[in-house]
């Protein structure tokens, strides 16, 4: 959920950018929970303070840097989604892997049905 959401319960189409940029997140990472080990009460102060999720290990700096557009503090900032069609279009038409599966760590390909503390995304 975007900042703004989060401390001003603002909701736009901004914010869904924000949420789009996570999901894209959790595709790269398989399905990885975003924000491993913040708990939900600090979450919105640390992403107010400038907080954004690492690059994944196994992801191109190409996709990283499209979710981190959709991670700018200010909604004005953040692409629209028309932008992210026309700056995503290109990147699944051509041949380059933008995500290594091969280059996924072992100890994060394993049965997810119980996660918590020891989320290792």
């Amino acid at each position: 959920m975007a900042p703004e959401s989060l401390m001003d319960n603002l909701y736009t189409s901004k914010g869904d950018v924000w949420s789009f940029g996570v999901l894209l997140w959790e595709i790269v990472t398989l399905g990885c929970l975003p924000y491993p080990g913040i708990p939900g009460a600090d979450l919105a102060r640390m992403l107010h303070s400038g907080y954004r999720m690492g690059k994944p290990d196994h992801c191109t700096q190409q996709v990283y840097a499209i979710m981190q557009k959709c991670w700018q503090a200010e909604p004005g900032d953040r692409p629209s989604f028309e932008d992210l069609v026309q700056i995503l279009q290109p990147l699944a038409a051509s041949e380059e892997l933008y995500v290594d599966i091969s280059d996924f760590r072992e100890d994060v390909h394993v049965n997810t049905a119980e996660i918590g503390q020891g989320e290792k995304c």
